[in-house]
């Protein structure tokens, strides 16, 4: 913009001066050139802006790569101006430069990863670039110090930038396989530690802790474990977690310590394992390892200990300086709750070897004809998974099936002569358990398993079963020998409608069935007797009428009055009945075990006075009530009803005694039974002696 001079204005009134001549024809003349200057200056212009126009179509319309895709230069044609080449030439080399830099960028990310997938290495992302560089600037020579300069700061980012991250993971890999190095050579001293050989001389295998193969002891194995957790460290100490060189050391202090422990463990299980015996319930093992506990919990109860166990801690490693080494201080938590676990999984294995010592030698006991007690025959049925009654509803017509040729543990034990174990008790004195079975359609195979278990040899006993129950069996045993008016399992069901009554109902549906007879009469119908089959059975008319009618009622009772109320040539009848009937019949009550009952009596009563025995008939046996049916108790009276009196009171025979009394003597006949395999296990030793036979790994307490 040009300055504007200041222009002083003209006063109205002139100046008087000289007079000039004009000068109107020249500056008109100056005026037409300089129109005809503008108007050529103007079209000048606009020819350069055409041509410039046409430089910019052409660099617009350019094809900046070939056909195979690379970033090509081509000439521009001779045809154009100077103007419009300089304006073409401008903007190509903008559009190439741009092109160039993108491919470039483009190249650079593909060349990092290689056809498989994998990242490519720097050596080979190197070699890619290093061609794609040649190539490009052999296709673009005029380009070629622009493609120079722009791709070897992005080469060299891109080849830092994979080697560093190469590096990363070399480093995460040689942390974790460094890791996995320590932890195995950890389990390796603990494994070393726990055996002998850990004080002694052994060959260590070679690897980057362990080194080439060499002789070590426990201690050295420590301390190259511990130096190379230092190395460890001093490494890799920034990706490790906090708190996690601490835990790394203390796993040291741990296997060292824990697997010493763990030896000494295993010596008292060797040493003291065969010398428990399997029907005592004292533990020797136990008893030494929480003893170790004690001491691990505080070193100076080592001497509170009892003399003997303190001797054989010691004598096997476990002192009260060892257990008391500072070095175990961080870790003695641990120490205490793996020797704790330990203790506990010995137990289970000294119980489980127990029970099956136990049951082998009762099942032996067993087949040979010897008698098991309850508790025996309920262990045996629980190693072969039958725990309970509804186990042993699940097993009838199959491990129960009295039809076909097999005999399993299960029928034998119910048709043998013992005391039926509670599984079997069970199924028919539990209403829920017999109704059961019931819906499952095994009424018959119930039945049959009553029968199997209740008549031996043609003779009826109990087997410990209670009355109801007997009673309960015997219907539906007379139902199934009678004309049926429906199936078994039908008939059955009816007795579980009758017990979900309400006692109203039920009053109601057996006065319906009874019609004129009074419960009195109906009695005396029976055949009823005594006021005790009266009182008994007075009680069990309801559900027997409205389950099986008027008829079989009468059936039922007479056929259950005979085997609950039994005879017994002992029971006192104050009418001086030789064969009095009772509830509690010794001789139906006590089945099997009735001679040992017999004994039991006989000598209390040679106490009082050798001459009196059960057998000789000069003693009877007044029922006590309170003691129940299946063992009952008895006062033992003179032939007129006196009692036999004993330290100034009346003597009571019978129960828990008799129990007491079974209980030894099955315990007297196992231990007959093991004395005889131990000296079986002798000559059988003693044959192989000298003749190159292997002697048996025999375990016998």
């Amino acid at each position: 913009m040009a300055i504007k001079k200041f222009q002083v204005q003209t006063p109205l009134v002139s100046p008087i001066g000289i007079v000039q001549p004009s000068m109107a024809g020249a500056r008109a003349a100056q005026s037409l050139q300089q129109t005809g200057y503008n108007l050529a200056e103007q079209g000048y212009k606009l020819a350069v802006a055409e041509q410039q126009e046409v430089g910019r179509e052409y660099a617009v319309q350019l094809q900046t790569r070939n056909e195979d895709g690379i970033v090509e230069y081509k000439p521009i044609p001779d045809a154009m101006s100077p103007v419009a080449k300089r304006t073409a030439k401008s903007l190509v080399d903008s559009k190439y430069q741009t092109a160039i830099k993108l491919d470039l960028l483009s190249k650079a990310k593909q060349a990092r990863v290689r056809e498989d997938g994998s990242p490519a290495t720097a050596d080979q992302f190197d070699v890619d670039m290093e061609g794609w560089v040649k190539k490009t600037t052999e296709l673009n020579p005029r380009y070629k110090a622009y493609i120079e300069e722009i791709s070897a700061p992005t080469i060299a980012e891109h080849l830092t930038d994979i080697r560093v991250k190469a590096y990363d993971t070399a480093m995460k890999k040689d942390f974790k396989n460094k890791a996995s190095e320590l932890d195995e050579a950890i389990a390796y001293m603990s494994a070393l530690a726990a055996s002998d050989a850990g004080s002694q001389e052994v060959v260590v295998g070679g690897s980057e802790i362990g080194g080439p193969a060499t002789t070590t002891n426990l201690d050295v194995v420590r301390e190259r474990i511990e130096a190379s957790i230092n190395e460890f460290i001093d490494l890799h100490g920034n990706r490790l977690e906090l708190g996690k060189q601490t835990e790394l050391r203390n796993a040291v202090k741990l296997a060292y310590h824990g697997g010493r422990i763990k030896n000494i463990a295993s010596k008292v299980a060797a040493d003291y394992m065969v010398s428990l015996n399997p029907y005592s319930d004292y533990n020797q093992e136990q008893d030494l390892l929480r003893s170790m506990l004690s001491v691990l919990e505080s070193p100076e109860t080592m001497q509170d200990l009892p003399a003997d166990t303190r001797q054989k801690l010691e004598q096997i490693g476990f002192t009260q300086s060892l257990a008391s080494n500072p070095d175990m201080a961080a870790v003695r938590s641990k120490l205490k709750t793996e020797l704790r676990t330990y203790a506990n999984d010995r137990e289970k294995i000294f119980n489980t070897n127990k029970t099956r010592f136990q049951n082998a030698v009762s099942l032996n006991h067993f087949q040979e004809g010897g008698v098991l007690s309850t508790a025996r025959s309920e262990q045996l049925l629980q190693e072969q998974g039958i725990k309970s009654g509804a186990d042993i509803v699940n097993k009838l017509g199959t491990e129960l099936n009295f039809f076909d040729n097999k005999t399993t543990l299960l029928e034998q034990l119910a048709m043998s002569n013992s005391p039926l174990p509670k599984p079997l008790r069970d199924i028919f004195e539990d209403d829920a358990l017999y109704d059961m079975a019931i819906a499952s359609g095994k009424a018959g195979q119930l039945l049959s398993l009553y029968e199997n278990m209740t008549f031996q040899n043609g003779v009826f006993t109990s087997r410990g079963l209670d009355d109801q129950t007997i009673v309960k069996m015997e219907a539906l045993r007379t139902y199934s020998g009678s004309l049926q008016s429906m199936d078994l399992n039908t008939f059955a069901t009816k007795r579980a409608e009758f017990m979900r009554m309400s006692s109203n109902e039920r009053g109601d549906a057996v006065k319906r069935i009874m019609g004129s007879d009074t419960m009195d009469t109906f009695m005396n119908k029976t055949g009823a007797k005594s006021g005790e089959e009266i009182a008994f059975f007075q009680d069990l008319i309801p559900v027997l009428l409205y389950t099986h009618g008027s008829a079989k009622t009468k059936d039922i009772l007479n056929q259950s009055k005979n085997k609950i109320f039994a005879k017994s040539k002992h029971i006192y009848s104050p009418t001086g009945d030789a064969d009095a009937t009772s509830r509690y019949s010794p001789e139906a009550r006590y089945g099997s075990y009735y001679p040992t009952f017999e004994m039991h009596v006989d000598m209390a009563l040679n106490a009082i006075d050798p001459s009196l025995t059960l057998a000789s008939g000069r003693v009877k046996l007044i029922p006590d009530p309170r003691g129940g049916t299946q063992m009952p108790y008895y006062y033992v009276v003179k032939t007129d009803g006196t009692p036999v009196m004993r330290n100034n009171r009346p003597l009571v025979v019978g129960g828990m005694s008799v129990s007491r009394a079974i209980e030894l003597a099955y315990q007297k006949s196992q231990n007959d039974h093991i004395t005889d395999l131990r000296a079986a296990a002798d000559r059988y030793q003693q044959s192989q002696q000298g003749t190159g036979g292997v002697t048996p790994n025999v375990m016998v307490p």
